[in-house]
């Protein structure tokens, strides 16, 4: 059975996002921001300059606890789809700036 994915109206914080999975996606990245947070591999997650933890296993655990393995999965492949966005937005500049240019 196919269940059809409820839009939102967008809002002012969020005017990429129509969706409930969109907005969580859109808030794990704000969340894990490298001009804000670094990554530590020793205790598997995302810290302020403080110390403070901002995202880590506790976070990971409690979105299992909301939205299930299906809903990780569904995250997992909307990151997958910015990363290849991103990726190919750079491709992109990288054709029309540097290649035309004669750097390489």
């Amino acid at each position: 059975e196919i269940v059809p994915i409820p839009r939102f109206p967008r809002t002012q914080n969020e005017p990429t996002c129509i969706n409930f999975m969109g907005r969580m996606v859109s808030m794990l990245i704000k969340i894990t921001d490298t001009q804000y947070t670094t990554f530590s591999i020793e205790k598997s997650g995302w810290f302020m300059s403080d110390g403070t933890e901002v995202c880590g296993l506790k976070t990971v655990s409690l979105l299992r606890q909301a939205v299930g393995v299906y809903g990780l999965t569904g995250i997992d492949r909307l990151l997958c789809y910015r990363i290849l966005h991103e990726l190919h937005r750079f491709v992109k500049f990288f054709r029309t700036n540097v290649t035309k240019q004669g750097v390489l």
